[in-house]
């Protein structure tokens, strides 16, 4: 409707485009998210639908989830206040995932939810120590992975949490007791598979689905078979698509089992990609980030890959060219190439230790030292700031290296002014 030509009609309408929907005599919807077609088009399709026909369960309490993690093989929920905002622009996508996953032929794979977290003091808020709305969770069992919506191509899109639901859907391990079962699942879109050849009882079937169950491997094809001829009881076995064995663990040993599903899952000493930032918060391994402010030469790239090389399966690791990213992480931005690991990438609070530019040397033996010492947490956090100044007058002027010293003092009370150099 032309509201400039039918103005009377319009008395209400505040912003243009503006999208409602009636039924009978009575508004019942307004958009409210983003003006693109992808969030339109799935309010379209969620406002004719009704809240009767929701392919999303809305939970009331925490009591209501916790049934719901028990019965389902993964429970995916949305954390959501109703003042949020940003809540209103992603729920009719939320309400299109959910409608994707509840045409699957086993709908006890994946349950969509929601859950208004504010609510009569709803207690999900304190157990899933909620800072943020919208937040999502997936929920396994006893495991809980933050949806990680980090990097660049990550956005809160219909296919990206489809893309990453995907291959949570359904147990942490699937077992295939027959070869035809081995051809579906080896025929499925997983680039890697992690094959557990430990049958369904003893230790190295309980290590296995203990490790697999804190959902470390779920950007991977998981499963666990019978031993054969051909692959003996108790290892672990990696694949590529192509079906070949590039590694191999004994489950029944002392190994590092998630070093080892580190180092042979994620690429390690490559070009940084969304996958490293998604896994660093859903896995939780430190990420080392090589930042160069132009195509890296290969005298540049070797020393950050053989660093890479001896920690992979501790730390995931790539290189990028985004220096702004690097200064948001610590880094001067000045000093190129430099490093910083990362972790908490996920969460409100990430922590970021970045390689002192000012002493350290761009060599292997500088990276792998830097390594070790941040694993050990005994490297000095590289701290943004200007020179200490030598203190003049009756104000103490504070710079980043010298915050802590003097402002959380804790045998003081100090009273700080908070500036720009332009603001007038």
């Amino acid at each position: 409707m032309d509201c400039t030509a039918a103005s009377d009609k319009c008395g209400d309408v505040r912003g243009y485009p503006t999208l409602r929907v009636y039924k009978g005599e009575a508004q019942v919807d307004q958009f409210d998210g983003q003006r693109d077609l992808e969030p339109m088009q799935a309010w379209i399709e969620s406002s004719m639908k009704g809240d009767s026909e929701s392919d999303v369960v809305e939970f009331q309490n925490l009591a209501e989830l916790n049934r719901a993690v028990e019965e389902y093989d993964g429970v995916f929920v949305f954390f959501y206040a109703p003042w949020c905002g940003w809540c209103k622009k992603v729920k009719p996508i939320i309400e299109k995932v959910g409608t994707h996953f509840n045409t699957q032929p086993d709908k006890k794979k994946l349950l969509i939810a929601k859950i208004d977290a504010v609510a009569n003091n709803n207690a999900a808020a304190t157990e899933y120590e909620l800072k943020v709305f919208p937040t999502f969770y997936f929920l396994r069992g006893q495991s809980r992975q933050v949806h990680p919506t980090v990097g660049k191509d990550f956005s809160r899109t219909f296919d990206a949490f489809v893309e990453w639901l995907t291959p949570r859907a359904g147990p942490a391990s699937r077992f295939l007791p027959t070869e035809e079962d081995l051809a579906a699942f080896r025929a499925g879109p997983s680039t890697k598979r992690f094959l557990a050849y430990v049958g369904q009882e003893g230790e190295a079937f309980k290590r296995w689905t203990d490790f697999v169950s804190t959902g470390a491997l779920d950007d991977f094809g998981r499963a666990h078979l019978n031993p054969t001829a051909k692959r003996e009881a108790g290892f672990l076995y990696v694949e590529n698509e192509k079906g070949d064995v590039v590694a191999s663990l004994d489950l029944t040993s002392k190994d590092d089992l998630k070093a080892f599903a580190m180092k042979n899952g994620y690429a390690y000493g490559g070009a940084l990609t969304d996958v490293h930032l998604r896994a660093q918060a859903t896995t939780k391994t430190p990420l080392f980030v090589a930042t160069f402010g132009s195509a890296p030469s290969e005298e540049q790239l070797g020393p950050f890959r053989a660093a890479a090389e001896q920690f992979a399966g501790r730390f995931l690791s790539g290189w990028s060219l985004d220096v702004d990213q690097a200064t948001k992480w610590g880094a001067s931005g000045k000093v190129l190439p430099t490093a910083i690991v990362a972790t908490g990438l996920a969460t409100p609070d990430p922590y970021y230790v970045a390689f002192d530019e000012d002493t350290e040397k761009w060599d292997t033996e500088s990276l792998i030292s830097y390594l070790n010492k941040v694993e050990k947490g005994t490297y000095n956090r590289y701290i943004r700031s200007e020179p200490v100044p030598v203190q003049e007058g009756p104000v103490t002027v504070v710079v980043g290296k010298t915050f802590d010293q003097i402002v959380m003092d804790p045998t003081k009370d100090v009273f700080v002014k908070f500036y720009a150099p332009w603001c007038g």
